[in-house]
């Protein structure tokens, strides 16, 4: 048997705007030879903590038809260069219980704080809660061809410094063999969560005569991220400018670089 985990990122990308609760299921409907997981609600999707608050819950609710089993895991989470998410184990979370049996129509609490005093910059950390598999489903001659869904969700976890700072730049954007490209940095000392950035190209006039729209998602703070987008060449020799906007949650920034028929060739 094969287990697959869903990532949280997916679903975040889809739901956060509008939930403040997540329904994770599964159903043996998606595909032929798939085991049904269990189902169960998160809440809250995200937990700030820091200040003056040290400590939180996070109830998970089964609303399956079974009993799931669940394991509870703590991990550091930051950023390299590029702005992809790297994670790893840590110890400056404290959570209990770390498994957890919930029975249908139950719920359970998680209750989460930690170690940190007060800090300059924020840390964030992201707590997995993961169904594990029921061997009792997996026994039978029928189990062992058909492949278990197993949701696994990350709650972000963000330890708020003692005065925060909501900060985001546009370094100057480069257009080089027809490719324009812009980072996008965080340089305050809290995060933020893109939610999409606009590259736009404008000509001499100022009329706009290039658009792309690009999904976005957390930057830590200090983290950055490039964002590319081709420019057709015969619209990049009418261009004067190439804008770049980032909407995000709480702020909106942008920059603007000019650029030269040159820039545009392959």
């Amino acid at each position: 048997m094969h287990d697959i985990h869903i990532s949280s990122t997916a679903m975040e990308l889809q739901y956060m705007r509008s939930l403040k609760t997540i329904i994770l299921a599964c159903s043996m409907a998606i595909l032929p030879g798939l085991s049904a997981a269990g189902e169960f609600q998160v809440s809250p999707i995200m937990l700030d903590l820091g200040k003056t608050k040290k400590s939180g819950t996070i109830t998970v609710s089964n609303v399956g038809t079974d009993k799931i089993n669940l394991q509870i895991q703590a991990t550091e989470w930051k950023q390299d260069t590029e702005g992809k998410d790297l994670y790893s184990e840590t110890n400056d979370i404290i959570y209990f219980p770390k498994i957890v049996s919930v029975d249908k129509g139950d719920s359970q609490l998680i209750r989460v704080g930690i170690k940190e005093g007060l800090i300059a910059h924020e840390k964030a950390y992201r707590l997995y809660i993961q169904e594990i598999p029921d061997p009792g489903k997996t026994s039978s001659d029928k189990a062992k061809f058909q492949i278990a869904v197993m949701i696994r969700f990350g709650v972000p976890i963000f330890i708020k410094p003692a005065v925060e700072n909501l900060k985001g730049m546009v370094e100057p954007v480069t257009v080089e063999r027809g490719t324009a490209t812009a980072v996008v940095k965080n340089a305050g000392n809290v995060h933020f969560r893109i939610t999409k950035v606009v590259v736009r190209g404008r000509t001499p006039d100022g009329q706009e005569a290039f658009s792309r729209e690009l999904d976005g998602w957390y930057l830590l703070a200090g983290a950055a991220r490039e964002y590319s987008v081709p420019v057709p060449q015969d619209v990049c020799n009418k261009l004067a400018l190439i804008e770049v906007s980032v909407k995000a949650e709480e702020l909106t920034f942008s920059g603007v670089h000019s650029i030269t028929k040159e820039m545009c060739h392959p």
